[in-house]
């Protein structure tokens, strides 16, 4: 007579266990505040008004070094190069977005959709999600997400120009391990879009800050992996002539 009884407690913990595992147990601004904290703090954050970012770029027909500056004044520049030889060239300055194919060719302008995706670098870059209200962005939370035994926050995150992404936070270390969002490697070569996404590893500290300096992105569709970047050297708060970012003359 007590077996069922016993099968009923068994399926109504089960029961409970499933309604609960899609639950955020923290608000979004919860989770958001000890990302945050995570990462260094709000002061920390803000204290970088600048910075430059050395690169191994790694994609699947050849290894590239990338040279990235970017400023709270919205000016950003990356060069990219094939051993000691410098490829190609894009950034944003006084005059507006640029691209440039390599040493001594012509100033080129930016398609809009490659100036979006620059924009949102260098936001992203300075100030990843913190202060994200006063930036003219929102930030959402969902299910709950379960992925090799870590039970992550996911945040979907609403940027002013109407792109959406995705963001697991890790509830152990507060830091985001991946990303999902549907966007262009190259804006200005494919315009494009595709699922990817991008995991985030090698979490270390630079000028203050908590970073990762792995990050490999995956081809939701594929599944393979199309690119993998590796910070070699980090700087900030430069003086502008050590910043290097305008572009070339």
């Amino acid at each position: 007579m007590k077996r069922p009884l016993i099968l009923m407690v068994i399926v109504l913990q089960i029961l409970s266990c499933s309604v609960g595992y899609g639950q955020t147990n923290l608000s979004v601004d919860q989770v958001l505040e000890h990302h945050t904290a995570a990462l260094g703090g709000d002061e920390a954050i803000s204290a970088i008004n600048n910075l430059r970012i050395q690169l191994e770029i790694t994609e699947p027909d050849l290894t590239l070094r990338g040279d990235y500056r970017a400023s709270r004044e919205g000016f950003m520049r990356i060069d990219i190069y094939i051993r000691d030889e410098r490829v190609f060239s894009e950034g944003i300055d006084e005059q507006g977005g640029w691209q440039q194919f390599g040493v001594g060719t012509a100033i080129e302008s930016l398609t809009d959709q490659g100036f979006l995706a620059l924009k949102q670098g260098i936001d992203f870059n300075l100030n990843y999600l913190f202060d994200l209200a006063n930036r003219g962005h929102q930030l959402e939370g969902m299910d709950r997400f379960a992925h090799k035994g870590v039970y992550y926050y996911r945040l979907k995150l609403l940027l002013n120009d109407g792109l959406e992404g995705h963001y697991y936070v890790n509830p152990e270390s507060w830091m985001i391990d991946y990303s999902r969002e549907s966007s262009a490697l190259h804006p200005d070569i494919d315009p494009t879009t595709k699922p990817v996404e991008s995991f985030f590893s090698e979490f270390i500290e630079f000028c203050g800050l908590i970073r990762n300096r792995e990050t490999y992105t995956i081809d939701l569709i594929s599944g393979e992996q199309i690119q993998q970047s590796t910070i070699t050297d980090f700087y900030c708060n430069l003086d502008f002539d050590d910043l290097e970012i305008r572009r070339p003359d």
